[in-house]
């Protein structure tokens, strides 16, 4: 045990700056003489250092040391008795605490009673230690300078590493939001990396703007895409229909102004996009923006903009690989892409393919042109969208021929029937089609997408063969006497 304690000298009073108190300075005091820890208490009591008060924890062993922080991460320094229990406990605490608990950030300061007694440069050099004193050297003046050089340094080194964790989820939400399946999913994913990268809850909206204001209106219409937390009630809601007039101002004032607005109890972010579109999402912040996280703030828009440019490229690249540009529906990959979501459900359920050609659409564009022909295919898709319903997928497969893929008791004869001769319109009137049709069963666990494909294909030839508006369903001697015919020519 050391009797040594600290020794108060008279001399001329430090002056310590007066602040508004914001969360405290956690310092633990780790020593085995209670006269010391007394002491520290008296020397630092009602000291405000860099603008916060201080909050003591108290360790009388090396053991004890390390349970407190391992209890308590968010202490910033420990002023650490040398010579405890055992000459070497604070030594042997310094390295648990470096290399088990992983406390990089935390200031340690050694005292020790004599000079000499742990040989300096061989601790210095040996130990992750930020400083060393002797007791009797550390004045009042002394030990608070010491102490507010370890706050200062332990304050950068959380600025530098918040700062590089912001990046690292900035980087990180640039690889997810590329990933994500729409503005919707985008725009969620925007709270939640925001929140994250200011340690906040995800509490807050996203609303887009259309652009342009309607005619008539001098604003242009702003609704909530995008909600979590308790406000997850207000998605798809008009801007002003919002209760809490704050947000909505906060709001209005980040799409009219086209820039970030810092709020006492919120922040909310402006981006935009290629499209024209305007977005702003209000977070929740029940505290004020750290500098660090104003920085942090300005890359993660900068950052967001960019991500929205690659979602509005990343929609255009789907659009192209998984719909037909002349009628905005499925196309082929999409087709078979169902066909193949449906062989891997479980349970296993049975769906119906219908494979449909247009009876002499060849004439029909070198007749009448080929404007007239996609205007045909455009009203025909509306049709088989109005007959189909909702619960049938419908893709366009090649020039003339269109898959319908359903329920088979969606498919009735009365249905087939009607889809067998249909009337579409065009600009220069009414047209009655003739259509044949292929009908086979997407049946899980016996062939893949691609093979059922050709089973349609297959009844599709054996309908036309037979005459106009014909429908055949594809059968085994049928698939048999068609491969048997292919193989002989």
């Amino acid at each position: 045990m050391d009797n040594n304690i600290l020794v108060l000298q008279d001399e001329p009073e430090l002056p310590v700056p007066r602040g508004e108190k914001e969360e405290p300075w956690l310092i633990l005091i780790a020593d085995d003489d209670q006269d010391v820890h007394e002491a520290t208490l008296f020397t630092l009591r009602d000291s405000i250092i860099l603008g916060r008060p201080l909050e003591f924890f108290h360790a009388y062993s090396g053991r004890e040391t390390v349970e407190v922080l391992r209890a308590n991460p968010g202490i910033a320094l420990v002023l650490l008795d040398a010579v405890m229990e055992t000459e070497r406990a604070g030594l042997s605490a310094v390295r648990v605490i470096r290399e088990e608990l992983g406390l990089e950030d935390l200031r340690i300061i050694l005292r020790t009673g004599q000079p000499g007694q742990v040989p300096e440069l061989d601790t210095i050099t040996k130990y992750d230690i930020n400083d060393y004193k002797t007791k009797s050297e550390l004045t009042r003046t002394k030990l608070i300078t010491t102490i507010v050089s370890a706050l200062r340094s332990w304050q950068q080194i959380q600025r530098i590493q918040g700062s590089r964790r912001g990046l690292e989820k900035i980087v990180q939400a640039s690889n997810q939001f590329i990933q994500e399946q729409g503005l919707q999913d985008f725009a969620e994913g925007v709270i939640t990396q925001m929140a994250g990268l200011l340690d906040l809850e995800p509490e807050g909206i996203v609303c887009v703007s259309s652009g342009s204001p309607p005619p008539g209106k001098p604003q242009p219409e702003i609704r909530v895409i995008a909600a979590a937390g308790h406000f997850r009630g207000l998605i798809h809601k008009n801007i002003r229909e919002l209760a809490n007039p704050a947000i909505v101002e906060a709001i209005l004032h980040a799409m009219l102004e086209k820039k970030n607005q810092l709020g006492k109890n919120s922040i909310t972010v402006y981006f935009d996009d290629p499209s024209g579109r305007g977005f702003a999402t209000w977070i929740n912040s029940p505290r004020p923006l750290k500098e660090v996280d104003t920085d942090l703030l300005e890359i993660f828009c900068t950052n967001i903009s960019l991500c929205a440019s690659n979602i509005e490229l990343v929609n255009r690249l789907k659009e192209q690989a998984w719909e037909d540009p002349t009628l905005k529906i499925a196309n082929l990959a999409a087709l078979l892409e169902k066909i193949r979501q449906l062989l891997e459900m479980e349970p296993a359920a049975e769906n119906t393919l219908l494979v449909l050609d247009i009876d002499g659409f060849n004439q029909i564009n070198e007749m009448l042109g080929h404007e007239y022909g996609d205007a045909v295919l455009r009203s025909l898709a509306d049709r088989l969208r109005g007959l189909l319903g909702p619960n049938a997928f419908l893709a366009r497969i090649s020039a003339d021929v269109f898959a319908v893929v359903a329920a088979p008791d969606l498919l009735t004869p009365e249905l087939l029937g009607r889809l067998s001769s249909m009337n579409v319109q065009t600009s220069s009137g009414e047209r009655t089609l003739s259509i044949s049709m292929g009908i086979t069963e997407v049946t899980p666990g016996r062939e893949d997408a691609s093979a059922h494909l050709r089973n349609g294909y297959i009844a599709l030839k054996r309908a036309k063969a037979e005459g106009l508006g014909q429908t055949v369903r594809y059968s085994g001697a049928i698939g048999a006497e068609t491969r048997a015919r292919i193989q002989l020519l």
